[in-house]
């Protein structure tokens, strides 16, 4: 996928309710080997930021 989709792709995410870090992370997740939902799950938590100890709970939560 070319680079101006991908950022398309990211704006649709984000212009449909999710943070900025799952938007980016959705649209580039096939480049890491995730699925779309797992990158979501996973980036859920960057939205609010990340204080010590709670990302660490919350990811236990969504795997």
């Amino acid at each position: 996928m070319k680079l101006e989709s991908k950022v398309e792709k990211s704006a649709n995410y984000f212009k449909n309710g999710f943070n900025c870090s799952q938007a980016v992370l959705a649209t580039f997740a096939s480049d890491f080997g995730l699925s779309e939902e797992m990158a979501l799950k996973v980036a859920t938590q960057f939205g609010g930021g990340a204080r010590k100890g709670e990302m660490r709970i919350k990811l236990r939560k969504i795997l």
